[in-house]
């Protein structure tokens, strides 16, 4: 099945007792040729069809696979097209590439940032590839707090680096992260500042490949470093040491629908390289042990329905038995959670979270104004969110678990392909009541280059 150069035919023949012959020819494939690459060599390319070489028949699956492998790689599209040998009964490979620019970048801002920090913000991303190996992926990004142009109030910093690993999709990458916040307004007199330094190594290889379907396996080790301050002193300090094993499928169905499931087993190892280790006094959460399990889930669909509109369902959840360090805790609360209210307001061992957006567009979508669609350059948007946290062992005066609840709706423009700007306006549920004068408002804008 699925074999591209099988040809079956029915002879002439005479048919005796139910019986008709059919006759199979098997082509071969003989020459793979790359046109229109520039920076990435014929070899690098071909290397990736290796498997075709080893099923001179061509499995229709094995070229999908490698095609596909090869179009994840930055700045390159390729595609192939089938062409008769010169030898009979041989067919030629021709993979044709597209290189783009080999550097790109996106300048954003939000407002998106904590209350006591800085909730305005501005963010910068710069990409290239095969920079110093073909196939590499060099990514830096960095975010300063706006509301006082000071590094120490709040500032983010993220270099990634990914390598591949052979030429059947596996990856090699490398990140390190640094960050300081400053708190400010009414904790301003206590001098509270923190900084942390993250860094990891991971590998990434595709289990499966087809257009509509991918699966993908992931293993990391994050070392990680965080210190909090107040008034000149030490107030906690943590030193994490994880181990991560993650899956992750997405799919396309027949239903103009796409899903994405990703599961992840997190696995601390206490006292390595100089590591928390059990109880140790200072840290983040009293109690907090080097040494803890978690499980993570995320789930999203973008669901299709007509009249230019689409439904974005998405859950996340977390479950530990330990009591985790602050920042390995689920979170509630900012934009990308419960929107409702301001950013990780709620943090738990375990939790969930569950979000449903309608997005539609209702006035002219078809019409077109400077090429462009209506129902591609303007969406409203209604959402709901809701999610919840849960403690082990709470600390006396701390809630065994916490809800939120919001409502909101929104704007989404889209006025090029490169800028983007999104308006939400979420109301909180409190005191059993949505209460919209306690509501958040969330402004982004990003243009990519």
């Amino acid at each position: 099945m699925g074999y591209l150069l099988v040809n079956a035919h029915v002879p002439a023949q005479t048919v005796r007792d139910g019986e008709i012959l059919i006759q199979v020819v098997e082509g071969r494939l003989d020459k793979v040729t790359v046109t229109g690459n520039r920076r990435y060599s014929s070899t690098f390319i071909e290397r990736h069809l290796a498997r075709l070489g080893r099923d001179s028949s061509l499995r229709e699956s094995v070229l999908e696979r490698s095609l596909l492998i090869l179009n994840e790689y930055p700045y390159l599209s390729v595609n192939a097209l089938l062409q008769a040998g010169q030898s009979p009964g041989t067919t030629d490979l021709v993979i044709r590439a597209e290189e783009r620019s080999p550097f790109s970048g996106s300048l954003s801002y939000d407002n998106f940032g904590s209350k006591s920090s800085s909730r305005s913000r501005a963010g910068l991303m710069l990409e290239t590839g095969s920079l110093l190996l073909t196939g590499d992926q060099l990514t830096l990004r960095g975010v300063t707090g706006l509301d006082q142009l000071d590094l120490e109030r709040l500032s983010y910093g993220r270099i990634d680096y990914l390598i591949p690993l052979g030429y059947d999709g596996t990856k090699v990458g490398f990140y390190y992260t640094n960050s300081r916040y400053e708190s400010g307004e009414e904790l301003g007199a206590l001098d509270i500042n923190g900084k942390s330094d993250l860094l990891g190594l991971y590998v990434t290889h595709p289990l499966y490949r087809r257009l509509t379907q991918r699966l993908d396996v992931k293993f990391g080790f994050d070392y990680k470093n965080l210190t909090d301050y107040i008034l000149d002193e030490t107030w906690s300090r943590d030193r994490i040491r994880v181990f991560s094993l993650g899956v992750s499928y997405d799919f396309v169905d027949d239903y103009r629908g796409r899903t994405n499931l990703a599961f992840t087993a997190h696995r601390g190892v206490r006292d390595l390289f100089d590591g928390s280790g059990r109880s140790d006094p200072g840290v983040s959460r009293k109690g907090a042990d080097g040494s803890f399990s978690k499980y993570n889930l995320d789930v999203s669909r973008i669901q299709m329905l007509p009249g230019n509109s689409f439904l974005i369902l998405r859950g996340e959840g977390q479950l530990s038995a330990d009591r985790l360090f602050v920042v390995e805790q689920f979170s509630l609360g900012g934009m990308g959670s419960v929107r409702g209210f301001d950013a990780s307001c709620c943090n738990g061992d375990s939790g969930y979270f569950v979000s449903a957006e309608l997005q539609t567009s209702p006035f002219f979508p078809e019409k077109s104004i400077f090429g462009r669609r209506i129902g591609d350059m303007f969406k409203l948007a209604f959402f709901g969110d809701h999610g919840g946290v849960f403690l082990n062992d709470p600390e006396p005066g701390e809630s065994r678990d916490d809800y939120l609840s919001s409502l909101g709706s929104g704007v989404r423009l889209s006025p090029g392909n490169s800028f983007a700007v999104r308006l939400d306006w979420a109301v909180p549920r409190k005191k059993d009541r949505f209460n919209a004068r306690h509501a958040e408002i969330y402004v982004s804008a990003a243009w990519n280059f």
